[in-house]
């Protein structure tokens, strides 16, 4: 797992300067306990003591709050700002942003080690980019700021057009269409950026 993107999608807090990546836990206590059976046994020992001190969320009201929010923010389009406010109105602390990469504290050298003769390997990007121009665009980056997964860039072109490019592997696609509602000239045709040309790389 790359802890960068991990954070982009959300699976990280934001305000965390620095992460410690232990590597697949999971494989490795699947291993340790094929290799020693008295492993199972303590491992079910801490299962057993984790029932005791077991937290129940949904008894948290903080917790029935947030929840209600992070599902508006991430299936019916709340914006940021309004999430902000309703942590405020709540007493809550503000959602801090990403201003900086955190330091990435790697403790193994891949989080699954090489498995079987071909072995396994660490994929940097997938998907393609589409870029596209729409006539009369203004460039105000409402498209771009509303976009929950930071899927679009906007450029100007030396002809003084904004070219819109966009990361499919990030876009939620036409469930979400945040962008072309946030357009303020409703020139935002998601449909035809997302199948015109691929970029050329």
């Amino acid at each position: 797992m790359d802890a960068l993107k991990a954070q982009d999608i959300g699976m990280i807090p934001p305000g965390v300067e620095k992460i410690y990546q232990v590597g697949n836990t999971s494989l490795s206590m699947a291993r340790d306990m094929v290799r020693d059976e008295q492993e199972l046994w303590r491992m079910k020992k801490v299962a057993d003591e984790l029932r005791q001190h077991h937290c129940m969320f949904a008894e948290s009201k903080v917790f029935e709050k947030v929840y209600i929010l992070e599902l508006s923010y991430w299936t019916e389009g709340m914006p940021l700002g309004q999430y902000q406010k309703f942590l405020k109105k709540y007493g809550l602390p503000p959602l801090s942003e990403v201003t900086t990469p955190p330091e990435v504290i790697k403790t193994v050298e891949r989080d699954i080690p090489d498995l079987g003769r071909m072995g396994l390997q660490i994929i940097p990007d997938i998907g393609q980019r589409r870029t596209i121009v729409f006539q009369g665009c203004l460039g105000d980056m409402t498209c771009e700021s509303e976009c929950p997964e930071n899927a679009l860039e906007i450029e100007e072109t030396p002809e003084g057009d904004h070219k819109i490019t966009i990361n499919l592997a990030l876009c939620d696609g036409v469930a979400c269409r945040r962008c072309e509602r946030a357009c303020s000239e409703k020139l935002f045709d998601l449909i035809k950026l997302i199948t015109c040309k691929a970029e050329v790389q």
